[in-house]
Protein backbone atom coordinates (compact mmCIF):
# COMPACT_ATOMS: atom_id res chain seq x y z
CA UNK A 1 0.00 0.00 0.00
CA UNK A 2 1.24 3.48 -0.81
CA UNK A 3 -0.54 6.77 -0.18
CA UNK A 4 0.42 10.44 -0.50
CA UNK A 5 -1.21 13.71 0.49
CA UNK A 6 0.43 17.12 0.29
CA UNK A 7 3.96 16.76 1.60
CA UNK A 8 3.20 13.46 3.39
CA UNK A 9 3.77 9.92 2.21
CA UNK A 10 2.70 6.65 3.85
CA UNK A 11 3.51 3.10 2.83
CA UNK A 12 2.96 -0.28 4.47
CA UNK A 13 2.45 -3.97 3.93
CA UNK A 14 -0.27 -6.39 4.93
CA UNK A 15 0.69 -8.59 7.87
CA UNK A 16 3.56 -6.40 9.00
CA UNK A 17 4.78 -7.97 12.29
CA UNK A 18 5.69 -4.69 14.04
CA UNK A 19 2.14 -3.34 14.27
CA UNK A 20 2.24 -0.78 17.10
CA UNK A 21 1.90 2.94 17.74
CA UNK A 22 4.66 5.11 16.32
CA UNK A 23 5.14 8.74 17.32
CA UNK A 24 7.30 11.59 16.16
CA UNK A 25 6.85 15.28 16.85
CA UNK A 26 3.15 16.07 16.62
CA UNK A 27 2.30 12.91 14.64
CA UNK A 28 1.03 9.50 15.77
CA UNK A 29 0.63 6.46 13.53
CA UNK A 30 -1.21 3.38 14.83
CA UNK A 31 -0.29 0.25 12.93
CA UNK A 32 -2.00 -3.10 12.85
CA UNK A 33 -5.59 -4.13 12.43
CA UNK A 34 -8.60 -1.83 12.75
CA UNK A 35 -10.19 -1.82 16.16
CA UNK A 36 -13.14 0.02 17.69
CA UNK A 37 -12.37 3.34 19.37
CA UNK A 38 -13.97 3.54 22.81
CA UNK A 39 -14.78 6.64 24.82
CA UNK A 40 -11.72 7.69 26.80
CA UNK A 41 -9.22 6.20 24.34
CA UNK A 42 -8.29 9.68 23.18
CA UNK A 43 -5.02 8.72 21.51
CA UNK A 44 -6.97 6.03 19.59
CA UNK A 45 -4.47 3.22 20.14
CA UNK A 46 -7.15 0.65 21.00
CA UNK A 47 -6.79 0.68 24.78
CA UNK A 48 -7.40 3.02 27.68
CA UNK A 49 -4.01 3.18 29.36
CA UNK A 50 -1.74 5.45 31.43
CA UNK A 51 -1.13 7.61 28.34
CA UNK A 52 -4.84 8.45 28.22
CA UNK A 53 -4.88 9.14 31.96
CA UNK A 54 -1.90 11.51 31.65
CA UNK A 55 -3.58 13.35 28.78
CA UNK A 56 -6.75 13.69 30.83
CA UNK A 57 -4.74 15.19 33.67
CA UNK A 58 -3.31 17.87 31.38
CA UNK A 59 -6.84 18.72 30.18
CA UNK A 60 -8.30 18.90 33.69
CA UNK A 61 -5.51 21.00 35.22
CA UNK A 62 -7.65 24.14 34.97
CA UNK A 63 -9.82 23.11 37.91
CA UNK A 64 -13.04 21.24 38.46
CA UNK A 65 -14.85 22.91 35.56
CA UNK A 66 -12.06 23.26 33.02
CA UNK A 67 -13.19 24.66 29.70
CA UNK A 68 -12.26 22.40 26.80
CA UNK A 69 -9.66 24.71 25.30
CA UNK A 70 -6.72 22.29 25.05
CA UNK A 71 -6.05 20.41 21.83
CA UNK A 72 -7.70 16.99 22.08
CA UNK A 73 -9.44 17.77 25.37
CA UNK A 74 -12.97 17.48 23.93
CA UNK A 75 -12.39 13.71 23.78
CA UNK A 76 -12.36 13.66 27.60
CA UNK A 77 -15.79 15.26 27.97
CA UNK A 78 -17.26 11.80 28.59
CA UNK A 79 -20.47 13.09 30.20
CA UNK A 80 -20.89 15.72 27.44
CA UNK A 81 -21.25 18.75 29.73
CA UNK A 82 -18.55 20.84 28.00
CA UNK A 83 -15.75 20.35 30.52
CA UNK A 84 -13.17 17.81 31.66
CA UNK A 85 -13.72 17.32 35.38
CA UNK A 86 -13.98 14.73 38.15
CA UNK A 87 -17.24 13.34 36.76
CA UNK A 88 -15.44 12.60 33.48
CA UNK A 89 -12.51 11.10 35.40
CA UNK A 90 -14.90 8.72 37.18
CA UNK A 91 -16.14 7.46 33.81
CA UNK A 92 -12.58 7.14 32.47
CA UNK A 93 -11.41 5.33 35.61
CA UNK A 94 -14.21 2.77 35.32
CA UNK A 95 -13.19 2.04 31.73
CA UNK A 96 -9.53 1.53 32.68
CA UNK A 97 -8.57 -2.18 32.45
CA UNK A 98 -8.43 -4.00 35.76
CA UNK A 99 -10.88 -1.70 37.53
Amino acid sequence: MFSTGGQFELSGTIGQPDARTLTGGQFVLSGGFWFPIVAGDCNEDGIIDPIDLASFESCAVGGLDHALTGVGCACYDLDQDDDADLADFAILKDAFPGQ
